[in-house]
């Protein structure tokens, strides 16, 4: 089994740990952290890339991944999202940290205006989910936060890049333009990426692309579903050095002990054939929550 975290931006003070402890032999980086420090793509890495110390780091990017855009107050306007989206109505409108989906009345390029409003406030850079059918997300695969991070790797010697939200083999020659050394691992998060990976497209690309199951969006995509564990089936047998990711060790983020299921959670991912599991934003940057996750994997290797 190998250890993947997610290592937080330099300013924070759970930064050098996760960098340094020795269970953990690769991180991520997600870009999407970035307004947390004023450092530009290039300090950033800079000094990421020497707390690591030789350990292989992989630079996140967040590729057509919805988020709020900005504050807004569904009570009084629209949530304004970082993309101009269309979908067929009824759809749902899913924001990260809320426990069930906004009704979507109307969408007006990046406005979504909803019939029901969120228990929070939202706020700039939150995760968000579409749910209908045929969904579109207009622009460019790459934002232009995430070419900046791609010129700062690539002057960095830094080559390796987890793609969110991958659909079609544009998505990662979009990337290769930028940087022809790029390793290109795809993070999949919906019906359309489990399509792609099981089609002659993907197949082109043979072993030079990897694959993550970032099973936290997904498991919305796929409609919280039992057709996730056959997603996840699907990952592992086309790649069977696939990365599982997020939903790992969740009971960490608001209890002090891990939970049966979580137990079982790690338990099964191993049956299914994953030995790479990657360690989300909400654990790594939480230094106790983090220290009990390494605990709980120095017990588990040991047994």
């Amino acid at each position: 089994m190998k250890i993947i975290a997610t290592i937080p931006p330099p300013v924070n003070e759970n930064c050098y740990n996760v960098a340094k402890h020795p269970l953990v032999a690769e991180a991520r980086f997600n870009t999407g952290s970035h307004g947390k420090t004023s450092c530009s793509p290039f300090e950033n890495l800079e000094q990421l890339q020497r707390l690591m110390d030789g350990k292989r780091l992989y630079i996140d990017l967040k590729g057509r991944q919805l988020r709020v855009n900005r504050w807004s107050n569904p009570l009084h306007g629209a949530i304004v999202l970082n993309r101009k989206i269309e979908v067929d109505l009824p759809a749902q409108l899913w924001l990260r940290g809320e426990n069930n989906p906004l009704v979507i009345a109307e969408i007006k390029g990046s406005k979504v205006f909803t019939q029901t409003n969120p228990q929070y406030a939202t706020g700039a850079g939150q995760a968000a989910n579409v749910i209908g059918n045929n969904l579109k997300i207009k622009g460019k695969y790459l934002t232009r936060l995430d070419e900046e991070y791609i010129q700062a790797s690539r002057k960095l010697g830094i080559h390796d890049y987890m793609l969110s939200y991958v659909e079609c083999g544009q998505d990662i020659d979009d990337v290769y333009d930028i940087d022809p050394k790029a390793k290109a691992h795809i993070k999949i998060e919906s019906l359309p990426g489990i399509n792609f990976i099981g089609s002659p497209d993907f197949a082109e690309y043979g072993f030079d692309v990897s694959i993550v199951a970032a099973r936290d969006d997904l498991v919305l995509e796929m409609q919280k579903s039992k057709n996730i564990i056959d997603a996840l089936k699907t990952i592992i047998k086309i790649d069977t050095n696939a990365i599982v990711a997020s939903r790992l060790l969740e009971s960490l983020t608001h209890s002090d002990s891990i939970s049966l299921a979580d137990l079982e959670d790690v338990y099964l991912m191993e049956l299914f054939g994953y030995k790479n599991f990657m360690l989300s934003d909400g654990i790594c940057a939480n230094k106790e929550a983090f220290g009990m996750a390494m605990d709980f994997f120095q017990a588990y290797l040991t047994e």
